[in-house]
């Protein structure tokens, strides 16, 4: 899903070359991906968790070549020298995908494609993984400021804090409570994503999370989200309550 960037994010190359560098780059990934599937070495849903939870961080904060340097190129090499032998290396697009176009499987438009689509509505799916990056592009943004590396020695619980502050305070023209406002969409994302609220729920618990993060509070916003989930999950809370939201004031000075 494309995504609108500043211009800083242009790619530049140096000379040319076929698919130029991201797809390249995709496609290499993907190679090996569809390779493992046709070979029943991993299934589709195995490969985007690990895609997920363990690439796609790391590649967040340090890209491919600088994360390298930060493990030591030593073990790199030799991790080269056992697995890159092993690669699937044919130079021929795999006839597993080729074949699920040809029978009409062919994604999210047609209700099929590597997972099961049916019910789905295309745009609507489009539309909100759109929104999450865009959300997810902007908190990355964060990770580059200076305030931001400033504090990369403190503890983790304090630097998802100081974080959200940078992030939020710098929006104060926004009005919190406005469910445009990009604070409240960050945490809205987040919060819809990991089904942490539902029944229409999700907007009101992310205004009220993104407006605890613009007063500055740590005790409440977005670093209570991993206590939040794990309360859910073990049944401690509810993630359809029935609640109301009234001020008379505010709650400190």
């Amino acid at each position: 899903m494309p995504s609108k960037r500043p211009a800083e994010d242009a790619l530049r190359l140096y000379q040319p070359t076929i698919g130029f560098l991201v797809n390249r780059l995709q496609h290499a990934i993907l190679h090996e991906a569809y390779y493992l599937i046709e070979a029943g070495v991993a299934s589709a849903a195995d490969i985007d968790h690990a895609a997920r939870r363990l690439l796609a961080p790391r590649m967040c904060l340090n890209g491919l070549i600088q994360q390298k340097d930060i493990s030591g190129l030593k073990i790199h090499a030799d991790a080269q020298r056992s697995i890159v032998p092993a690669l699937f290396h044919n130079g021929v697009p795999s006839p597993m995908l080729q074949a699920m176009v040809a029978r009409g499987q062919t994604g999210l438009n047609a209700g099929k494609g590597f997972y099961d689509w049916s019910g789905a509505d295309p745009e609507r799916e489009r539309v909100r993984i759109s929104h999450a990056l865009t959300a997810l592009l902007a908190f990355l943004d964060t990770l580059d400021s200076e305030p931001a590396r400033a504090q990369a020695l403190r503890p983790a619980h304090e630097s998802v804090a100081i974080l959200a502050r940078t992030r939020y305070v710098a929006m104060k023209d926004s009005v919190t409570r406005d469910r445009s406002c990009p604070a409240s969409r960050f945490h809205r994302c987040i919060v819809s994503a990991a089904r942490l609220a539902r029944s229409g729920c999700a907007s009101t618990v992310a205004s009220l999370m993104a407006e605890a993060d613009l007063q500055g509070s740590d005790g409440h916003g977005v670093i209570r989200l991993p206590h939040y989930a794990r309360r859910i999950r073990a049944g401690g809370l509810s993630c359809v309550p029935t609640f109301a939201c009234c001020r008379s004031g505010p709650a400190w000075r």
